[in-house]
């Protein structure tokens, strides 16, 4: 799904319930505009927020909700309040409409999705290494920089200052782990 504002990725991670938190919102943090992470998962984290999707697709946004009101390339989380995401379809276009970036956590299961979506793969090593052949975001669990089984950007080992400022929303946007994200925007997924 694109708009005529908007740049719409979502994400899947595999394997990892931590990374599939924090990689949206580094990839919001990496868009250098205004981003909204929508989480698309009716089983994900508790975003802070007073209202979620499910609250803007049961009662409709408000003019704020649908305006980014962020300085700089700001970012906003959306979590999502329990709905499905199919139910969800209408309220990302209206947002797509407004904000200059948007993020999908996308669940577990699901699909197919109707916009582009970008596998997040955790590099791990020996007979856990993941095979290769198709584009994906790789994820180094090292401090070694491992090679990507397939095409794709190789993110360096997220440390622990960049992962708890992730997950508190305290985000340096000028990290490596941050910076490497950037190139993901200018990539073509599918």
């Amino acid at each position: 799904m694109r708009s005529s504002r908007a740049t719409v990725i979502g994400l899947h991670t595999q394997s990892d319930h931590v990374l599939s938190v924090v990689a949206p919102v580094g990839l919001a943090v990496a868009a250098a505009r205004p981003a909204l992470v929508i989480d698309l998962d009716p089983e994900g984290p508790a975003y802070p927020g007073t209202r979620s999707l499910a609250d803007l697709v049961g009662e409709g946004p408000t003019r704020a909700e649908l305006f980014p009101r962020l300085p700089g390339a700001g970012v906003a989380l959306l979590r999502n309040g329990g709905i499905g995401w199919e139910s969800a379809i209408p309220m990302i276009e209206a947002l797509a409409q407004q904000w200059p970036a948007l993020v999908l956590r996308l669940p577990g299961s699901g699909g197919p999705w109707p916009w582009p979506v970008v596998p997040v793969v955790c590099l791990l090593p020996g007979i856990l290494r993941p095979l290769g052949g198709r584009a994906a975001v790789w994820q180094s669990m090292m401090s070694r920089r491992d090679p990507a089984p397939g095409p794709g950007p190789v993110l360096p080992a997220l440390n622990r200052s960049a992962l708890s400022g992730m997950l508190t929303l305290r985000s340096e946007p000028r990290g490596r782990w941050v910076r490497a994200w950037s190139q993901v925007w200018e990539l073509p997924w599918p």
